[in-house]
């Protein structure tokens, strides 16, 4: 037997009714050996109703795990803070619709955000623009600036609030208009590739069905 566990980004029904859910990343699949399966049978036949009130609460449980998980591994791999990641995964949890309105049979990690602005890497006025570390790592970026009075290097520069921490450049030849650097970094795309994507797929693969045993056994009763 095979259990999909799926990862997309929308909240349409696919085969199983039980989901846990990421941004555009792809099923999981659980394999079940025919003891396995034979005591999840059995299990699920002896919680009765309960069944689907268990089931849920390892999605759920299971689901916040593989949320750490993902948080942890953002923070080295696109530079940002671990309070900026863990702001930008929102999450749904699974519900078995037992206390009114309607059952939601995923627990669903989302992203939002677009790309993000320089400020939050940690920039620094430096030759003739702005270093900073988006993916952790320096990066320059000619033309940039965080401070006015005189060329780069004069001591008298000094920051501004007008800017509000923001890198900004010239748009042309002229002093003005300005506009935001941003970093080219998007944390949905970052959480479903590298140390994220893997860090979600280890945690789902190996706790998501001891979860479902533990559960079950809990609400079965005797």
């Amino acid at each position: 037997m095979q259990l999909s566990v799926l990862a997309m980004a929308t909240g349409s029904a696919r085969r199983s009714p039980y989901r846990l859910k990421v941004r555009e990343m792809a099923a999981v699949q659980i394999r079940i050996d025919a003891s396995q399966l034979t005591t999840l049978g059995n299990l699920l036949g002896a919680a009765g109703e309960k069944s689907q009130t268990a089931i849920m609460r390892a999605l759920n449980h299971t689901g916040k795990k593989a949320r750490i998980a993902m948080v942890r591994a953002l923070v080295p791999q696109t530079g940002l803070k671990n309070k900026t990641i863990k702001k930008a995964l929102g999450q749904h949890t699974a519900y078995d619709g037992r206390s009114g309105g309607a059952a939601r049979g995923a627990y669903v990690i989302k992203s939002k955000g677009g790309n993000i602005r320089l400020k939050f890497f940690k920039p620094r006025e430096g030759g003739d623009g702005v270093d900073a570390s988006p993916w952790n790592a320096q990066h320059h970026y000619a033309g940039g600036f965080t401070k006015v009075g005189g060329g780069f290097g004069k001591k008298r520069r000094k920051k501004t609030k007008k800017f509000g921490g923001n890198v900004m450049r010239r748009v042309g030849g002229s002093r003005k208009p300005l506009e935001v650097v941003k970093s080219g970094l998007d944390i949905p795309d970052e959480m479903v590739t590298g140390a994220s994507a893997s860090s979600f797929y280890s945690t789902v693969q190996s706790d998501l069905m001891p979860r479902v045993f533990h559960e079950l056994l809990r609400v079965i009763p005797g």
